[in-house]
């Protein structure tokens, strides 16, 4: 459980600072640890990635973020590894900051 924590505190920090102009993409693998860590730090990761999406939204408004890039395999990853409907909702309320019309990346 510890080494997970660890895990999610570290990849917290890389999506936190992005590269501009980067073709990493930061979130996806922090999203794709929903299918390796135990289901009781599932939360942690959606709010792992809702707070940073938070956070690039209100610090580079006029940019487009990284994480809009990867929009649709965040998403598949969460709805394919994470059984908490809650865990969904929670991810797509958060991305719609950042992209409209995200219903096109989730469907």
């Amino acid at each position: 459980f510890s080494v997970g924590q660890a895990i999610l505190q570290c990849l917290g920090c890389l999506l936190t600072f992005p590269r501009a102009r980067s073709n990493r993409q930061p979130a996806v693998p922090t999203a794709s640890s929903i299918s390796v860590l135990p289901n009781s730090l599932h939360q942690d990761i959606i709010n792992s990635l809702a707070s940073t999406t938070s956070f690039l939204h209100h610090s580079h408004k006029d940019r487009e973020h990284d994480i809009c890039q990867s929009v649709s395999a965040v998403i598949m990853m969460v709805f394919q590894y994470s059984p908490n409907p809650a865990h969904h909702c929670q991810l797509l309320e958060c991305l719609m900051i950042l992209k409209q019309n995200i219903l096109k990346d989730a469907s």
